[in-house]
This record gives structure tokens, C-alpha cells and sequence, in this order.
């Protein structure tokens, strides 16, 4: 079990350390409703940039990979990970839906905000 604190957050996973990042990445197209071509195109569209910013999230935040490795995933630059992340984190912040969403697509156990 792997725990991740910052001021107010707690996060408590049970992911194991090899991860599928395919299986992920096609759960998350899935979730929002989007092909995997749709996902690495440079569309701003809100979904597809919301689908982009929830795989960065998760891959960074809590897979614990370094913001270089998942832009390397993406061909995307270590900045655009950690804005879109904390994007996404911010959303988990305040909407308890989303939070429970996500939650439940990568089966992380809680993911708690004070």
C-alpha cells in the first residue's frame, strides 16, 4: 500500500506496481466516450482535453510516475502534465461525482479531500 500526503489530501491506493498503462488508457477513452485516436490528436475539445488531463492525473498523482515520464507517454512537455493534473485534481477537490468516478475506473480504494 502506497500513500501520498500534501496539505489536506490522503490518498490511499492498492495498485499494484505493474501497472497496464494500456488497459488504463482504454478505460478512460471508454469512460468519456472517445476513440484512442481522438485521445493522442491535439483536439482542444473539452472532452477530449478533459480524457488527456484524467490520464495524466492518474499515471502522475497516483502512479507516482514523474511528470517527465508520463509527457514522454504522450509526446506532450513535463508542464502540460502537471497543469492538466492539477486540473483534474482540483475537479476531484470539489465534485464528490467525479472524485467517485474515477475512483471507481481505477479501482483506487479512497481518495479523500478535507
Amino acid at each position: 500500500m502506497s500513500y501520498w500526503i500534501a496539505p489536506d489530501v490522503l490518498i490511499t491506493t492498492n495498485i499494484n506496481e505493474d501497472i497496464d498503462k494500456d488497459s488504463i488508457i482504454l478505460k478512460v477513452c471508454n469512460y468519456y466516450g472517445i476513440s484512442l485516436n481522438e485521445l493522442m490528436s491535439k483536439s482542444r475539445l473539452r472532452k477530449i482535453a478533459d480524457a488527456r488531463n484524467t490520464l495524466y492525473y492518474i499515471f502522475h498523482k497516483c502512479y507516482k510516475m514523474t511528470s517527465t515520464e508520463v509527457a514522454k507517454m504522450f509526446n506532450k512537455n513535463h508542464a502540460t502534465i502537471l497543469s492538466g493534473s492539477n486540473k483534474i485534481d482540483g475537479f476531484m477537490r470539489f465534485d464528490k461525482i467525479f472524485r467517485k468516478q474515477i475512483n471507481n475506473l481505477i479501482n483506487i480504494e479512497t481518495i479523500k479531500y478535507s
